[in-house]
């Protein structure tokens, strides 16, 4: 039989706005047991410096332990042992440790999972849906660890066409395999060439499964923007001109262009039906880009963000900025496009409450207010900082809209509007 710790970290600071706060932290995932193992909890670390303290473990199944009464932690590494009884539940239960200190108390459940030696039912996922992707491109849909299993099971998907797995970041693949408890699975998805397009696929693990949808999105939310090559001659500038090409590791300077930079489904072409004679590897020539193009879109959208004074005004109250950095906060598709694109940023205070000293623009690498501008070969961010009167408390919020056009093409715009709030409170 197996002995098993558990490790249980608690922590303890003092703040005169907030008084004590104490917590407890543990494994964040099941602990899988058999039958007769013993499971030791130890009090693995502590900060802070708490008074009237302890760790209780309670909470214990009688259908899982042989002892159910509460055991109780008194300082670091002190621990308390528990066994499974050989007759033990195929259940998960969850163990409550309890933190008490400075009157206080806080929770954190462990779950032992007592496993079954037949068990081929593993625990449930979800790796949701996606919307409004570019047609073309490849989106990684997620991931699951495989657990709640102690015998191989088969995983399978049951769209080809569209989707992909692999196991523990081995080759994609789209034939089934076997896999483990504790075996990483990974799925991802092709989109479809044409706009407001779902695809669907089955991820199964042994008896469970989780089905996902991908949609590409709307034309209005996925620019495409034709190259303007519509007949022969071509000139090889022609193509580095419009789509782009490699900057030097930060550098405005560029590397040399070369043909089969340009494969559709690479870098700088998308997968899309307007690309079709465009082949996916070589041979490829200049030939085939008539009618080409390239689909300008937020591949990761710019969220709502918030931030507040970590100091109450009734001393000298400290400046608080949030901001949104390009290649962070947000992402521009489709693949290098955003080297041959120019930014603007727009931002209003929607909403005010209480006495700041207004608020103050953060640029960084050029970027400029209400001014269309070259996004730099570096990031480009926008920020908002204030700093809140003595002895108030209040808030600003500012909404930011971010523009993006293709250099070449000043008529495609695509945007988006996110907002922040900057908070401060009294003493």
């Amino acid at each position: 039989m197996a002995t098993i710790t558990v490790n249980l970290a608690t922590t303890h600071f003092y703040e005169p706005e907030l008084g004590h706060t104490i917590n407890i932290t543990g494994p964040g995932d099941p602990i899988e047991v058999n039958r007769g193992d013993t499971i030791v909890f130890r009090w693995s670390s502590k900060s802070g410096s708490p008074s009237n303290y302890n760790i209780g473990i309670g909470s214990l199944d009688s259908s899982v332990w042989t002892n159910t009464t509460v055991a109780y932690l008194y300082e670091v590494n002190q621990t308390a042992s528990k066994v499974i009884k050989s007759n033990a539940s195929y259940v998960t239960d969850g163990v409550v440790c309890t933190f008490s200190a400075n009157g206080k108390t806080r929770n954190f459940t462990v779950n032992i999972r007592v496993l079954n030696p037949n068990d081929n039912t593993p625990d449930s996922w979800n790796m949701g849906n996606q919307t409004s992707k570019a047609p073309g491109i490849e989106v990684y849909i997620g991931s699951v660890t495989v657990r709640g299993i102690n015998v191989p099971v088969t995983c399978s998907i049951n769209n080809s066409t569209y989707f992909k797995f692999r196991v523990n970041g081995g080759s994609w693949r789209t034939s089934s395999t076997t896999v483990n408890s504790g075996d990483l699975v990974e799925l991802k998805c092709n989109t479809p060439q044409a706009f407001s397009q779902t695809v669907t696929n089955r991820l199964t693990i042994g008896t469970v499964y989780d089905d996902v949808s991908v949609t590409t999105g709307s034309s209005n939310s996925v620019q495409f923007i034709p190259s303007g090559i519509t007949g022969l001659p071509i000139k090889f500038s022609e193509v580095f001109g419009f789509f782009g090409r490699r900057r030097q590791y930060a550098s405005t300077d560029y590397e040399p262009a070369k043909l089969t930079d340009y494969l559709r489904g690479g870098d700088f072409l998308p997968n899309i039906t307007q690309n079709n004679g465009v082949p996916t590897s070589p041979p490829i020539r200049l030939s085939d880009f008539p009618g080409t193009g390239t689909s300008l879109y937020f591949d990761k959208y710019p969220n709502d963000k918030s931030a507040v004074s970590r100091t109450d005004t009734g001393s000298t109250p400290a400046e608080i900025e949030i901001g949104w950095e390009e290649s962070v906060d947000y992402t521009l598709g489709y693949g290098l496009i955003r080297d041959n694109c120019q930014v603007r940023f727009n931002w209003q205070i929607l909403n005010q409450e209480g006495r700041g000293e207004g608020v103050d623009v953060v640029l960084i690498n050029g970027s400029q207010i209400n001014t269309w501008q070259d996004i730099p070969a570096q990031f480009h961010y926008v920020g908002f900082k204030t700093r809140p009167k003595q002895n108030t408390e209040g808030f600003y919020t500012i909404g930011v809209t971010i523009e993006v056009r293709f250099r070449q093409d000043n008529s495609t715009i695509v945007e988006s509007t996110a907002t922040g709030t900057l908070r401060w409170y009294g003493p």
